[in-house]
């Protein structure tokens, strides 16, 4: 089996750019943001 290689992704909409890793395959598409929570001032 071999791995494939991560394609870099940007998606820009309504302003906000998301920087993404694509790694292919046909699973389901998984997003992990961070930083939901809160901010940098809290």
């Amino acid at each position: 089996m071999s791995r494939a290689a991560w394609v870099p992704r940007t998606v820009v909409r309504d302003g906000v750019r998301l920087v993404c890793r694509d790694g292919g395959g046909p699973g389901r598409t998984v997003i992990l943001p961070h930083g939901l929570a809160g901010h940098a001032g809290e």
